[in-house]
């Protein structure tokens, strides 16, 4: 796989315009529905996992406990590794800890949680179904992370303000999401073993997280 150099905390700086992606989930919507089944919620599971680096801080900023998602993502991915099947109360266990803004315990960082809960949902989703929707949803969250963090670091941000988004995309926070993302669905075509792209994806999501506010 190709290396994704690791941005500092703060830099927002813009890369080149011919070296912009973007995100777009029709076209990896498309490109799953040319997969496997199974690679499909690999796909998903690797979206998640790249993702909780995030829902662990916030876990320990909010103090709540990460035990019950943790075990929801470990069973998808034993799911994927070997002959059983995840447990039918998984999707229902992983919807009902997503945080909410009613919640007592909402603090600044429980955006990107919510960003991690879902994906774990729309794997543990992917994993019964082999959806390709679900799986390229999973994605979106990884990409809705990002978006947020860059606006974070923009602030004080107008939304309204001619070239805004364009400003917004080309922070080295979402062009690394979008690498990820890009990386993962590479593996996946390359049929790269479950339990491999678990730990990158945990990996470069520990470096990716330490960028974000």
């Amino acid at each position: 796989m190709v290396a994704v150099d690791k941005p500092s905390a703060q830099d927002t700086s813009p890369l080149r315009i011919d070296e912009l992606r973007s995100f777009g989930y029709e076209a990896i919507r498309e490109r799953l529905e040319r997969l496997q089944l199974n690679q499909r919620a690999v796909f998903a599971a690797a979206c998640a996992q790249r993702l909780w680096p995030l829902y662990e801080r916030f876990s320990e900023r909010s103090g709540t406990d990460p035990e019950p998602m943790a075990a929801i993502l470990d069973e998808i991915w034993r799911a994927l590794e070997g002959p059983g099947a995840l447990n039918s109360t998984a999707q229902e266990r992983a919807e009902s800890l997503i945080p909410s803004e009613d919640d007592e315990f909402w603090i600044r960082g429980s955006s990107y949680a919510q960003n991690a809960a879902a994906a774990v949902y729309y794997a543990a989703v992917t994993a019964s179904s082999r959806s390709p929707e679900t799986a390229a949803w999973a994605a979106t969250q990884v990409y809705e992370a990002a978006d947020y963090g860059a606006q974070q670091l923009l602030e004080p941000l107008d939304l309204n303000t001619p070239g805004v988004e364009r400003d917004i995309a080309s922070t080295q926070q979402v062009q690394s999401a979008l690498e990820g993302i890009a990386q993962d669905l590479k593996a996946v075509e390359q049929q790269l073993s479950p339990a491999i792209l678990k730990n990158d994806s945990l990996l470069k999501g520990r470096a990716w997280a330490a960028t974000l506010p």
